[in-house]
């Protein structure tokens, strides 16, 4: 009894005494107000990964039906749903890390649906649903939510889709513009949530070949580790540029940990692996266009549409970073006007074209100079509004950028992608070859 005497006593001091008050009501709302904002992150990270996965999944399904659309002839519903597994893994990655990403897209509920073609020669379609669900940890700050018991929320995102169909269509084409940043940052490695990305990219090349081909100084002593002599640092493995061959040494990757490619590189990789797709495919040369455009606060260079590729390949091979700043309106507006022009179609239609699609693939590593958003916005709504899709990567960006919503709001509707590492980047230009692809590898000749 003396000790609820004591305590009561102690209480009415701290409640009388200006320094009490302070202490008292501390203790009383800081931890609600540590709640309040706890449980505000909580849901604004609802939203984001709710977001995220149902981003992934209806990507997932894009890919696949991209995917299916090359195609000649049908394959099995299960083959289907691991592609699509595979598809949702790789988009869920960045978001969500490699574990998580492997475990919701393995528990995803996947269906396919087969629809057999009644006209002969016709492919089947397929109705995909994809149904993934995560469990997002409650942070430990979120103490209303911990006090019901609860330490995860559960999301879950349903997409559906037709992929495949019809063979040997109406002749269709593709016009592209590659409209790439070589401000002054593309000069430096990328960097990730971890650091500079050289060392993740090598350990990918291990994964491939544990010896990397690249290029020493005469004297055999040391590695060149300026972007201009560095051959390679990731798969698929590219050269850049011309060397002399007596200057290549095949040694391996461990020993070249320390060499930093820039980001420019790594976009010559990219570029390259989206040509040879469209190398492979068949009349290529006859079904496909393609320009570039290189920016920093103005634009820097063009190679001007034509068919093919070679003239892509060797505009790549040279590119390097100007050390500039960073503007993309005049970029995007001269890849627009370029797509949007009637002569571009009176050229394909010289070839018998006659159903032409369009496409704009927009890569930054930064954010535009103050106001330089407001005036390249207009110009990705005009062109989408003349039917040319635009795929908007952003490359090595930081976390809280506002290049991401500048991005996102050009790009047509998920087509956005954020890319931290230079594997991944390499990835995303297949993925987005696919998509092209599609138009016109399944034509007749």
């Amino acid at each position: 009894m003396q000790f609820y005497r004591q305590v009561t006593c102690i209480l009415k001091l701290l409640m009388q005494s200006s320094k009490g008050n302070f202490l008292f009501l501390t203790a009383v709302i800081l931890p609600v107000m540590i709640g309040i904002v706890g449980f505000a992150i909580d849901v604004v990270n609802v939203m984001y990964y709710r977001y995220a996965l149902q981003a992934a999944s209806d990507r997932a399904i894009l890919t696949t039906n991209a995917l299916l659309s090359s195609k000649e002839t049908n394959i099995s519903e299960q083959k289907i749903k691991e592609i699509v597994q595979n598809n949702l893994e790789f988009n869920l990655y960045h978001d969500f890390g490699q574990n998580d990403a492997q475990e919701i897209s393995q528990d995803a509920d996947i269906a396919v649906t087969r629809y057999v073609a009644k006209k002969k020669g016709a492919l089947d379609s397929y109705r995909i649903v994809v149904q993934p669900d995560y469990d997002m940890p409650i942070n430990p700050f979120s103490f209303a939510m911990r006090f019901l018991g609860k330490e995860y929320v559960s999301l879950a995102t349903y997409s559906e889709g037709v992929a495949g169909g019809v063979k040997n269509q109406e002749s269709q084409s593709v016009s592209l513009e590659l409209v790439v940043d070589v401000s002054g940052s593309m000069r430096y490695p990328p960097i990730d949530k971890n650091g500079y990305d050289y060392t993740h990219c090598f350990s990918d090349a291990k994964m491939v070949d544990p010896m990397l081909e690249v290029v020493i100084d005469p004297q055999g002593e040391k590695i060149f580790s300026t972007d201009r002599y560095l051959i390679t640092s990731c798969n698929p493995l590219y050269y850049p540029g011309v060397i002399d061959g007596s200057k290549l040494k095949r040694v391996r990757a461990s020993e070249v940990q320390k060499t930093a490619a820039a980001k420019v590189v790594f976009l010559r990789d990219a570029v390259f692996g989206l040509v040879r797709h469209f190398d492979s495919l068949e009349n290529s040369a006859e079904k496909i266009r393609m320009g570039a455009v290189a920016f920093d606060g103005t634009v820097k260079s063009k190679s001007p549409m034509n068919w093919g590729t070679k003239h892509i390949k060797d505009y790549f091979i040279n590119l390097e970073s100007t050390g500039g700043s960073t503007n993309s309106t005049p970029a995007l507006y001269s890849a627009y006007k370029m797509l949007s022009a009637a002569q571009e179609d009176l050229i394909h239609k010289a070839k018998n074209n006659q159903n032409i699609k369009k496409y704009i693939i927009f890569l930054t590593d930064g954010e535009n100079d103050p106001g330089f958003n407001e005036t390249s916005i207009p110009i990705c709504k005009a062109a989408k509004a003349k039917g040319i899709r635009i795929f908007a990567i952003g490359f090595s960006l930081e976390a809280l950028s506002t290049a991401h919503k500048f991005l996102t709001d050009c790009a047509s509707p998920g087509d956005y992608y954020d890319v931290a590492r230079a594997l991944e980047l390499s990835r995303v230009f297949q993925n987005i070859a696919s998509i092209v692809s599609s138009q016109v590898n399944r034509l007749t000749k």
